[in-house]
């Protein structure tokens, strides 16, 4: 039998104070007699016991399991996006061709800044029509008013005088169709009944936001469904998510979100479910789930398209669970060390559960009928044991 004291291997390793931890080995060969005595008073490989003075060198705290209310949270992922309100596809109902580009792509735009020129002939024609029918319905007034005059006096023909009205309501109709086009074109009326022709229509952004694409070049011609120019609004952005089947039922308006994300530090982003989709989509069977966030300047640094994950706040429970310390490891499997009597430990199999707050939910894959847990120290003690077995 081969005896190891390793306890000039913890104060080397560690620096602790002489610890006195024996392991026997069998170096005998199979069946002796000699081998059978070490099979009756080797201590099991899960089972630890350790003098006062051990416990006191590794810092041993013992106590019982906690009780932590945790938040039941269901993981949903998607895109930062923008609603249709605060998109934007720039056009003019008429035809020219373009004679300069204001912007860029990713440019800052104002409500009502050009975004680019265009020269129209259409634009010209418009102008022209619209000053001689101007004209036309200054003379035409004066003439119902002189076919009114003589129709009251008895002496002028009533036909003249319904003829004149027809014609002034025509023309009026014509003059007064114009002035909305021109007001659509964003086009001064002013400049225009002034007598000065203009050639160039301005682009102006519709919103206040960002230049998502640029679709023509200088000398394009386009027409009235073209689209010029795109733009994303900065005013609003969301959280479009999604969540699989399982997770749909527990989804509701108002819940709290949580985004976690470098750019924004360790305090993950807080925000709240807006809407939650009706039917399930795709071959995934995903539920879409609307989502807004709570703090402005944080809107402000998210950017559309940007992927984010979440979580979300479905409910609360009590569970069982120990500090994160408490729990040791060996490859993929988890263990506690649950006190069996004072100084005496087994190390037990877990599974492990959520974790918030430096707590982690353990399932005991023992029976451990209310015993106290090494909650500090139980790395000191997975680890000389271990050291002790590689020797």
């Amino acid at each position: 039998m081969k005896i190891l004291d390793f306890s000039v291997i913890l104060s080397a390793r560690w620096g602790l104070a002489w610890l006195p931890v024996v392991v026997l080995f069998a170096c005998t060969k199979p069946g002796s007699d000699e081998e059978k005595t070490a099979e009756a008073v080797t201590t099991p490989a899960d089972l630890v016991i350790l003098t006062p003075e051990q416990a006191k060198t590794l810092g041993l705290q013992t106590g019982p399991f906690d009780t932590t209310t945790l938040r039941d949270e269901v993981l949903a992922n998607g895109v930062v996006d923008v609603p249709p309100m605060y998109l934007a596809s720039v056009s003019l109902p008429i035809g020219g061709y373009v004679r300069s580009i204001r912007k860029l792509p990713g440019s800052p735009v104002a409500k009502g800044e050009t975004l680019l020129t265009l020269e129209s002939m259409e634009f010209i024609q418009m102008q022209q029509d619209y000053l001689q029918a101007h004209s036309h319905l200054t003379f035409q007034q004066q003439e119902l008013q002189r076919q009114t005059t003589l129709n009251a006096e008895e002496v002028g023909a009533r036909r003249r005088l319904e003829q004149a009205q027809a014609e002034v309501t025509n023309t009026q109709a014509l003059v007064r169709g114009l002035e909305a086009k021109f007001r659509l074109l964003g086009a001064s009326l002013e400049a225009i009944r002034s007598g000065k022709l203009n050639s160039t229509l301005s682009v102006k952004a519709p919103l206040a936001g960002n230049v998502q694409h640029i679709n023509v070049t200088l000398g394009k011609t386009v027409g009235p469904t073209d689209v010029l120019v795109e733009l994303i609004g900065t005013a609003h952005k969301h959280l479009e998510l999604k969540v699989f089947e399982k997770d749909a039922f527990k989804i509701q308006n108002g819940q709290k979100l949580l985004l976690v994300s470098p750019q924004f530090g360790a305090k993950p982003a807080v925000g709240s479910v807006f809407l939650v989709g009706k039917t399930l989509e795709g071959e995934a069977k995903t539920l879409n789930i609307h989502g807004h966030l709570s703090d402005p300047a944080v809107e402000r640094r998210l950017v559309p398209g940007m992927y984010v994950a979440v979580k979300i706040q479905t409910g609360s429970r009590q569970a069982q669970t120990v500090p994160e310390e408490a729990i040791v490891s060996e490859g993929e499997a988890r263990f506690i060390f649950v006190q069996e009597k004072p100084l005496r430990f087994r190390k037990i199999l877990v599974k492990l559960g959520q974790t918030e707050g430096g707590q982690t939910e353990v399932f005991p894959q023992k029976p451990v009928d209310g015993k106290a847990i090494v909650r500090k120290g139980a790395y000191l003690m997975q680890a000389s044991t271990q050291e002790a077995e590689e020797e």
